[in-house]
């Protein structure tokens, strides 16, 4: 069930990637018409890609384990500076 999850959070961080380069497919903030930006986008795709490829090869690699918890930690604080910078 671990790996059906991971999975699914990769994917949607391949998904939030994509939407950097392809407007359309951009998230809204709660209560704003306008998309959010770039730098949110990457924090987004880096967050759930990073914590997603960690749930599924939590067991088998201890050091990759950590190299992409440091990554989901990185996007985590990408989405918030983006929330603040981004127009």
């Amino acid at each position: 069930m671990s790996v059906f999850i991971g999975v699914v959070l990769a994917m949607f961080g391949i998904y939030s990637l994509t939407s950097l380069y392809v407007p359309k497919y951009r998230f809204h903030w709660k209560g704003h018409a306008e998309p959010a930006g770039r730098i949110t986008h990457l924090g987004f795709g880096l967050t759930f890609f990073c914590f997603g490829t960690l749930f599924a090869i939590k067991d088998y690699s201890p050091v990759a384990a950590g190299i992409l918890a440091i990554g989901g930690l990185f996007g985590t604080l990408l989405v918030l500076i983006g929330n603040f910078i981004d127009p």
